[in-house]
């Protein structure tokens, strides 16, 4: 990997990690709202696919191995087990996914590159709340239902004002980051 790759990778689990500490704990549920999906959301709408991904297995390996990487300034295994790890583990396939979709349409018409940006970001944000529903339905022995009340129901508005924030933000930066992967190639010398 180059070391703008690897720069990438570290900024961007850097910012999750910040972001993570934003957070707004709600007192009818073990989850609470945190800005780290939106960190989660920017990284996969701005770096390529591997990166992404690379990028939150950082973060959740930063936060294993004790690091007060994760939200309300936690860190270790155990939160990874913890009634938000379901959210966690889905990190960096959301990441990637969100990519990956967008870079699955990144040649098309502008109308289908924004609708891939949306749909990337939806798709996101089902894996990590249907990750989230069942990882809590089993930790605590209550049905999806339940556990979908507590755990994504109150929480799905809030994700789509991040989805919101991470489109209007990221398609310029990624448009920036883009141009700059561009100029980088080199071009084949003319024999």
């Amino acid at each position: 990997m180059k070391t703008q790759e690897l720069t990438r990778i570290a900024v961007f689990a850097a910012i999750t990690a910040c972001l993570a500490q934003i957070i707004i704990p709600l007192p009818f549920t073990p989850i609470f709202v945190s800005m780290g999906i939106l960190a989660v959301y920017l990284t996969g709408v701005i770096l390529t696919p591997k990166q992404a991904f690379l990028a939150q297995l950082v973060y959740i390996l930063l936060g294993a191995v004790g690091m007060p990487v994760f939200g309300g300034f936690k860190g270790g295994i155990g939160v990874l087990f913890g009634p938000t790890g379901g959210y966690l583990y889905t990190y960096p396939i959301m990441a990637w996914i969100t990519s990956f979709t967008i870079e699955k349409f990144s040649d098309a018409k502008p109308i289908y590159q924004k609708c891939s940006f949306i749909f990337g970001l939806l798709l996101a944000m089902i894996i990590c709340h249907g990750a989230g529903v069942v990882w809590l339905a089993h930790l605590n022995g209550i049905t999806v239902y339940q556990a979908f009340l507590a755990a994504s129901a109150p929480f799905l508005l809030p994700d789509f004002l991040k989805i919101a924030v991470a489109v209007m933000v990221g398609i310029p930066v990624r448009a920036k980051v883009t141009k700059g992967r561009q100029r980088q190639i080199p071009e084949t010398p003319q024999e």
